[in-house]
């Protein structure tokens, strides 16, 4: 049986093209939940019949350090005493990513001594500490894993020391998710709230932002003066606007002019947001790889990413320089790139490599 170990909504929404391409090729797979998110919060899920996830512990609603950990410990324990039941000799179980999540299921996968299998592998900041825990996650997880299926050539190359199986996807499954997305409706209550065009996408959520307060102040104070210039659809995540509560920025946003503030867009919708948006200012590594696909400017609001799409065509990363990011706005036309259209399909690479490893039928 095949396993997939999926903790938060990005990392299901990226896993969903092999999912549903393991459907389409009467494969029988089990999805196994950590519980780091509520995967039923993903609308992707109704265009699967086999959505019927393990799940194996909650988040905590409030995360720290401290709670994460405590988490991370519980869901170690609980997730062997349950899947002791349920895991047979000759199982394999793929995990995606650098979540918390991805290292759990990695771990446990190991514990079992089944096949491990790291799906968008080979991703490097080379940066312990940005984004972290992300780089050390997606570390570890390489260490123990069996096999890399990694998105491109560069990720191949970071993981030449590694003594494990490496396959080259050629894209992250990703750009499959982003060009599904395209061809289903948005969501029409979101979509008629939208500030008139032109307008251009604000996201900040990562901590090593949200939670300096020097940094939040100033990003949202640069948000809200590009917003004199052009309308601003600012996003505004779960964990981001407890934040901007406590520092009292929220009313500011919320009663600056040609501000549209929304909470996270739910996934096809946000790809319809994002396709018709001048630009995107951002410190999402997914964000990154949708511009990317998408062709349209983006600023990444970081000091490293681990992602190689984009960057020198539509790509900025701002190393939170705010030159750099001034001159962004400035020039953000000389970023737009016509969207990818590639036929490579990573998910068709993915399952036939399964079927191979295991003579799936």
């Amino acid at each position: 049986m095949v396993y997939f170990f999926v903790g938060t909504v990005a990392e299901f929404i990226k896993v969903f093209p092999v999912l549903k391409r393991m459907e389409d090729c009467n494969i029988n797979y089990v999805i196994l939940a950590s519980g780091q998110n509520d995967l039923s919060k993903s609308e992707l899920k109704y265009f699967l019949s086999n959505f019927s996830p393990i799940y194996l512990s909650k988040v905590p609603k409030k995360q720290n350090v401290i709670s994460l950990m405590i988490w991370f410990v519980s869901s170690l324990i609980t997730g062997i005493i349950k899947l002791r039941r349920v895991f047979k000799k000759g199982d394999i179980v793929i995990v995606h990513g650098d979540t918390l999540s991805s290292l759990l299921g990695a771990i446990i996968t190991k514990m079992f001594s089944l096949k491990l299998v790291h799906l968008e592998a080979g991703l490097r900041s080379y940066n312990f500490f940005r984004p972290f825990p992300e780089e050390i996650c997606r570390v570890l997880t390489s260490f123990l894993a069996d096999v890399a299926l990694c998105p491109n050539q560069w990720a191949m190359n970071n993981l030449k020391r590694e003594s494990l199986i490496k396959i080259n996807t050629y894209n992250n499954t990703l750009y499959e998710s982003c060009k599904f997305a395209l061809t289903q409706n948005p969501d029409s209550d979101i979509i008629s709230k939208l500030p008139p065009k032109p307008y251009f996408i604000f996201i900040t959520h990562r901590q090593e932002n949200i939670y300096n307060k020097k940094t939040i102040t100033q990003l949202v104070s640069l948000a809200l003066e590009f917003a004199s210039y052009m309308n601003c659809v600012f996003v505004i995540h779960s964990s981001t606007m407890e934040v901007l509560k406590k520092h009292k920025l929220l009313d500011k946003i919320e009663n600056t002019k040609n501000v549209y503030v929304f909470e996270r867009i739910p996934y096809i919708t946000f790809n319809h947001v994002l396709k018709n948006s001048e630009f995107i200012i951002t410190d999402g590594g997914s964000n990154q790889e949708e511009s990317y696909y998408l062709g349209k400017p983006c600023l990444i609001l970081r000091k490293e990413t681990e992602r190689i799409e984009g960057l020198g065509k539509n790509v900025v990363l701002s190393k939170l320089d705010f030159q750099i990011i001034r001159d962004f706005i400035t020039n953000y036309r000389n970023y737009s790139y016509p969207p990818i259209d590639d036929e490579m399909n990573p998910s068709e690479i993915v399952v036939n490599f399964l079927r191979k490893l295991e003579n799936l039928t």
